[in-house]
C-alpha cells in the first residue's frame, strides 16, 4: 500500500509559508544585521566593563572598607546600571535605525 500523494492545495499552502518566510527574512535584512551588532557590541562593552570592575575589586574592598556583600550588591548594582543604559541606547539606535 503506497502512501498518499500530498494534494495539490496543500503544496501550495507550503509554498505560500515559504514565500512569507523568504519575505520576512529578506524585508528587513541589512538592517537586521546591523542591529545585531549593536546588541553583540553592547554585550562586549558590559562584559568588559564587569571584567574591569572584578579585577580592582579587592583595590575597593580596601578603599571603601566594604564587606563581601557589599562588593557584590555594588557590582550588581553597576552591572544592572550599565546594561540598562546600554539597552537603552542600542534600542532607540536600533528601533529608529540611527535617524532622530
Amino acid at each position: 500500500m503506497s502512501p498518499a500523494a500530498p494534494s495539490r492545495a496543500s503544496a501550495d499552502a507550503t509554498c505560500a509559508g515559504d514565500q512569507a518566510l523568504i519575505r520576512l527574512y529578506t524585508e528587513h535584512g541589512p538592517r537586521r544585521w546591523w542591529a545585531l551588532g549593536a546588541v553583540m557590541l553592547a554585550v562586549l562593552a558590559v562584559g568588559l566593563d564587569l571584567t574591569v570592575l572584578s579585577v580592582a575589586l579587592p583595590t575597593l574592598a580596601g578603599v571603601l572598607r566594604a564587606s563581601e556583600t557589599g562588593l557584590q550588591w555594588f557590582s550588581s548594582g553597576h552591572a544592572l546600571a550599565l546594561t540598562a543604559a546600554m539597552c537603552r541606547q542600542v534600542c532607540s539606535v536600533t528601533v529608529t535605525g540611527g535617524r532622530r
